[in-house]
């Protein structure tokens, strides 16, 4: 029954008024019940009729039984008012008006209306394929096919975890340790966490990830990101280029700024703010001015991420202070004391997971192998380990006193074929995620991902080191001997006056010069002198003397190059090394000063040419990304230079080796070199080599020594010792002062203890944080859905979305063959192909004018002006990879994905085209077969949750226990009843893959209306169009129930696999463990509850609600006829 203020679905088709296939969705005006007809007005609230000037204003007299009530697709856009909103969800109902739940895109609140208070486009409406069945409306079969392809990638993002397809559309890897991580700090109403990763796992990007999800769903939010001076431009580059988050005014009038933290002063951290960023936390624990100011902040934030340095548990104070910062209100009044005693009860549990986790490799590992009989389970040995591990089991359980963990323990079956090992395991996994003292502290681990090849499947690179050596000594190089000579002895005749504040303003900066250059140590003892330094005139004069000896080498580079031996310093080794033991290899180069880094750049352009490219502060900012685009993107441009700055955020994974014309003092900066190769995404089976230069026998051997035997970095990550180095800085400092010659030497040995002791305890801390993680079920849960999604983003996908886009509107896109990038014109859009798809454009000018666009088009630009090419780059096109892996590996390459306006507007035309829902085609095959082919899709029920006012990003962790996939499902006319159902499945997915973009000679349209022959030779056998002969085969009372009969069935068939495919008493154990877990937890640290447990278990049974009454969605419906050849 047709009411006022209905949306439908109205045949335009003025060319074929009696089998219409052009439809647009209007709004019924009046209905007139005796004539039976309806005047049916099409709105354009955001003006898109300029492309399609065929869709009239208003129909008078529209016909009721051509007319469809139909639904918005979810996504779209209306109006409310004056308001635009965005449509999450609808209750659909026949004969009455369709209820909406929408969220107004300027606050971001969620209402329920009814259809009859919004407004939307005349393209918003969906079809239901079963009608378009019914009605013998078979469009084209190039969308269905095209559409199957797209829909089965975008199925996984659109029913997969809250916020993954904002993250599907950020230049990063997708990592299931990552997803947990942003997964837990999104999923309660605040946000208050420590992201304490170790090293090289992606703080920052966990961060931003969890800022860019937080920011698509919010309005209005004040953001504030705080991280040290040095990092400012690499978070900048991080924003921009990986997220497309930009500094000041983003959508949804949300304001972000990014400032250094020393520019933090005390009225800017007493504002309040809705977010709050800070980085590098645990470096401001030493100072009480910082650290007020951070406290203050959070105390300020409705949600904070502080990122840090992994903590260490036996530091307390350390541990505590952190706390304090991102829980002020619960930690500000503990003692050190009652702190000390939660410490120790998690030590407890700590140190029983750690047993039982030993017990079980044993048992594994050296019990089982060992067993000889045909039943391991009567061998004595065997039944001793699992009564051993079980006891233990049962000790932990009575300890924490836990009765979901009981119920666990009870419930272990040492019979079963794997002895009850993976469900001994998952406990301690339960064990360990949820008895930390502070579950808002995070702490990923480099163990969670393994270091290959140890670890076959490792996803870190292992690390490697060759040293480049040199003696200092009069013989080999005269004036470098004499200046070092000079600075020792002047240095040594200080040490009784040295104090800590000296040591760091003079003499380590002059220090560092010296083993980097002839020309930074003249600069910087020039500086030091400007400060007061009281510097003999010997230090100066053998310094000068030095640098002209060095600048002699500078001028004649090619002479010199002949005769190394004859002047071995580290100008000429380091230049000689590259040039004989790295030709061919990509190389990154690092130096600190920024004197060595000027000829540095000088030297090796003069030596390898157009090879070379240089990154530093001393570049003009768009001459640094051409070279960085350029190392990235030319294999023959082979050698980077970095200064300190250190390339700033980029991807330089592609090189093969990192070389150190200098030592940094300070550890960490090392990590961050090396760590600009040993990043995730890089080729495991590559390691990542560091190249060290270094004199022998002097302070610089010592300090190589120290980094290299003391801490292993070159070999090894710093791996959860990061937050020890402020330490070992200084007594590299107290060693200055104390015995210059030899202190550092002397403080190997005890470094080696203290780190060897250090990472002994902080490796059971790993080990107790990888447990939490890798045998969680849901973490197992997010491993399958990034497998799922990474296999649907490929290639084909690709080539479907592009063969899409040219079909839908693109016209002729500019497509290198055999490469991944893609570029895209506005004037490749074609108006008329547009008309058939109602595809709308991007608005061009705004998506070039986004600040990542206009840098990568002005880089990729200049690189061409640069090599003086015939320019072939349009200021209006931009180059874009649909490849993951491709746009990573090049910061200046466009990323086609979710978000991205091209992406989003050839998806959302697949996905809402009523083309591609229904079909009826031939196909020549290997077998004859007839039949429909239906797909389904399911996603929780979220009306469950909105009614009750309930944050969909609580749904978050437990989508995954829902099926993710599509059903397709044939039914076959019952001649064809005994083929079995998988071959007719591998064949339509064969045929979907195959596509009908061109024209293929081997399916047939049966929809066609002209007359125009196909295999079948329909038209020149029967004088009839495919759709007439069509019709004649099925008359329309016969076709009908056929119809509604196979759509029953297949219904019931896809609700039965989706069932079988959910977990849904996996998620309802989860839920009880969340629970009970939260009651224990408490009860065990004796800490006071943060929400009633009533509350809790509310929440969560509207969650399980929805996934127990899921929607199952037809998405499209298909007569196949297989025609054997």
């Amino acid at each position: 029954m047709f009411k006022e203020g209905m949306f439908v679905r109205c045949p335009i088709d003025k060319e074929y008024p009696d089998d219409p296939r052009l439809f647009a969705t209007g709004k019924i005006i009046s209905v007139d019940e005796f004539n039976e007809c309806a005047q049916i007005k099409f709105y354009d609230p955001y003006g898109f009729k300029k492309y399609f000037e065929y869709i009239p204003d208003v129909v008078d007299d529209a016909p009721l039984e051509m007319l469809d009530h139909c639904h918005l697709f979810k996504d779209s856009i209306v109006k409310y008012g004056r308001r635009d909103a965005t449509v999450i969800e609808y209750k659909h109902k026949k004969d009455d008006l369709t209820e909406y739940y929408i969220q107004t895109n300027d606050t971001k609140e969620y209402l329920h209306v009814d259809e009859t208070k919004i407004i939307a486009s005349f393209f918003s409406g969906s079809a239901n394929p079963e009608h378009q069945l019914e009605n013998y409306e078979f469009q084209n079969p190039c969308w269905y096919l095209g559409r199957q392809i797209v829909k089965e990638t975008m199925n996984v993002l659109d029913n997969s975890i809250f916020g993954f397809k904002e993250l599907a559309g950020c230049k990063i890897y997708l990592k299931a340790f990552q997803l947990n991580t942003i997964m837990q700090c999104l999923q309660s109403e605040q946000c208050r966490y420590m992201l304490a990763d170790e090293v090289g796992l992606g703080k920052t990007i966990e961060a931003c990830a969890v800022l860019k999800i937080y920011l698509s769903n919010k309005a209005n939010q004040k953001v504030l990101i705080a991280v040290p001076n040095a990092l400012v431009a690499q978070w900048r580059t991080e924003l921009l280029f990986k997220f497309g988050i930009i500094e000041g005014n983003n959508e949804n009038g949300n304001n972000v700024q990014l400032i250094a933290v020393e520019q933090v002063h005390e009225v800017l951290a007493k504002q309040k703010w809705n977010f709050v960023v800070v980085d590098e936390v645990h470096n401001y624990l030493k100072s009480e001015k910082y650290y007020e100011r951070v406290h203050a902040l959070s105390v300020n934030a409705d949600n904070i991420i502080l990122l840090s340095a992994t903590p260490i548990q036996q530091r307390q104070n350390e541990y505590l202070s952190l706390l304090r910062l991102i829980l002020p209100d619960k930690y500000d009044d503990i003692s050190l004391d009652d702190f000390t005693c939660l410490v120790e009860k998690q030590k407890k549990i700590s140190r029983l997971a750690h047993e039982l986790l030993d017990e079980i490799d044993s048992f594994k590992n050296e019990i089982l192998p060992e067993v000889e009989s045909d039943n391991p389970l009567d061998d004595e040995d065997v039944q001793d380990g699992l009564e051993e591990i079980c006891d233990n089991l049962d000790s932990i359980a009575d300890i924490i006193g836990d009765h979901k963990l009981s119920e666990m323990v009870e419930a272990v079956d040492t019979t079963s074929q794997d002895f009850g090992i993976y469900a001994i395991q998952v406990i301690i996994s339960y064990i360990c995620d949820n008895y930390q003292i502070e579950r808002n502290i995070i702490r990923g681990r480099r163990a969670v991902l393994g270091v290959y090849p140890n670890a076959p499947d490792g996803e870190f690179s292992e690390r490697k080191l060759e040293e480049v050596t040199y003696s200092i000594n009069e013989e080999e190089n005269f004036y470098e001997n004499e200046a070092h000579r000079t600075l020792t002895e002047w240095i040594v005749s200080q040490q009784s006056e040295l104090d800590a504040e000296r040591i760091d303003r003079e003499i380590k900066p002059i220090l560092e010069a010296f083993f980097s250059s002839a020309w930074a140590y003249v600069s910087r003892l020039e500086e030091a002198k400007k400060i007061g330094a009281s510097i003999p005139n010997d230090v100066f004069t053998s310094a000068n003397r030095w640098l002209e000896d060095e600048k002699t080498v500078y001028k004649d580079l090619a002479n010199a190059m002949d005769d190394v031996e004859s002047h071995p310093s580290r100008l000429l080794k380091l230049i000689n090394f590259i040039d004989t033991a790295l030709f061919g290899e990509k190389i990154v180069v690092f130096t600190d000063q920024p004197e060595t880094f000027e000829v540095y750049c000088d030297l090796l352009q003069s030596a390898f040419g157009d090879e070379v490219t240089c990154f530093g502060a001393s570049i003009d900012e768009t001459e640094n990304e051409i070279n960085i685009y350029r190392f990235q993107s030319d294999d023959d441009c082979k050698i980077l230079i970095c200064d300190k700055t250190g390339g700033e955020g980029r991807n330089l994974q592609i090189a093969d080796y990192v070389v150190h014309i200098d030592l940094p003092w300070n550890i960490n900066s090392i990590e961050q070199r090396i760590g600009r190769l040993d990043r995730m995404g890089r080729d495991v089976e590559k390691p990542v080599t560091s190249v060290v230069i270094h004199s022998i026998d002097t302070y610089e051997d010592q300090l190589f020594k120290l980094w290299n035997e003391g801490l292993n970095v070159f070999s090894q990550s710093l791996s959860g010792l990061e937050i020890i180095m402020n330490d070992i800085n200084n007594k590299i400092t107290e060693s200055i002062g104390s015995d210059f010659e030899y202190g550092l030497y002397r403080l190997i040995p005890e470094l080696i203890e203290e780190s060897k002791s250090m990472r002994e305890s902080v490796h059971k801390e790993q080990i107790f944080d990888t447990a939490a993680l890798r045998f969680k079920p849901l973490y197992l849960q997010l491993k399958k859905l990034l497998s799922n999604y990474q296999f649907n983003e490929n290639k084909l996908f690709a080539d479907t979305m592009m063969s899409w886009a040219s079909l839908a509107g693109f016209g002729k896109l500019n497509h290198q063959k055999d490469s991944s990038f893609v570029s895209f014109d506005e004037n490749n859009f074609s108006l008329k192909s547009a008309q058939n798809s109602f595809l709308i454009p991007p608005n061009w000018n705004n998506y070039l004018s986004k600040k990542q666009n206009e840098v990568a088009i002005r880089v990729q630009r200049g690189l061409e002006e640069r090599k003086e090419r015939n320019t072939t780059h349009s200021d209006r096109m931009i180059k874009g990879s649909f490849d993951r892996d491709t746009a990573i590996k090049n910061d200046y390459i466009h990323f086609y994905a979710p978000g991205d306006e091209v992406f989003d507007c050839i998806v959302d035309n697949a996905m809402h085209s009523y083309r591609g829902m229904c079909t009826a085609f031939a196909a020549l095959s290997s077998m004859d077969w007839k039949g429909f082919i239906y797909t389904f899709s399911i996603e929780p029920n979220e009306r469950a949750l909105l009614e009750e006012g309930v944050s969909l990003f609580a749904l978050g962790q437990f989508r995954q226990y829902l099926s993710s996939s599509i059903q397709v499902v044939p039914v076959a006319f019952s001649t064809y009843a005994d083929v079995q159902e998988k071959m007719v499945i591998s064949e339509h997915k064969r045929l979907c893959k195959m596509g009908y973009f061109n024209q293929s000679d081997e399916i047939e349209h049966l929809g066609r209306r002209g007359y125009s022959d196909g295999f079948m030779h329909i038209s020149r056998q029967y004088n009839s169009s495919n759709l007439d002969w069509f019709k004649a085969q099925f008359d329309e009372e016969q076709w009908k129930k056929l119809v509604e009969k196979s759509e029953e069935i297949a219904f019931k068939k896809a609700r039965s696999r989706f069932l079988k495919e959910s977990d849904l008493e996996g998620a309802k154990e989860l839920i009880n463990q969340i629970v009970s877990t939260k009651e224990s937890r408490e009860r065990y640290f004796g800490t006071t509850p943060e929400e009633s447990v009533e509350e809790l278990k509310h929440q969560y049974e509207l969650i399980f609600k929805s996934l127990e009454k899921p929607i199952i969605r037809l998405e499209a419906a298909c007569f196949l006829w297989l025609v054997k050849k």
